[in-house]
């Protein structure tokens, strides 16, 4: 957990400077739903620092799986919608689960 507070807190003046600097688009894979739902308050803190003055597109619940993303699209311009969310599971021989199960497709308003 530690290193991951560790990146929060660098990407946080990194994105500041981005926003100040123009238009940002952000994609990643964050570990954390937005809103707050689950996991170290800490690090879901320092997620929502880092993204201050950004739109996330990716908050809330995704239709189509009725479930909050860990990956998340943000951005300076609020211009950014989720329009359709296509779940996938990905399985191993036996049948697990070993990828992300969806994929959330966004489009400009």
């Amino acid at each position: 957990m530690r290193q991951h507070e560790e990146y929060l807190r660098a990407l946080k003046p990194l994105l500041e400077q981005w926003r100040n600097e123009g238009s940002v688009i952000v994609v990643g894979d964050d570990n954390r739903r937005i809103p707050y739902a689950w996991g170290p308050k800490r690090t879901y803190d320092l997620l929502e620092s880092a993204l201050d003055g950004y739109g996330v597109a990716t908050s809330a619940m995704l239709s189509g799986v009725n479930e909050k993303s860990i990956d998340h699209v943000a951005e300076t311009l609020n211009i950014l919608t989720p329009v359709a969310v296509q779940p996938r599971r990905l399985m191993d021989g036996e049948d697990q689960t070993i990828s992300a199960p969806w994929r959330t497709f966004i489009r400009p308003d």
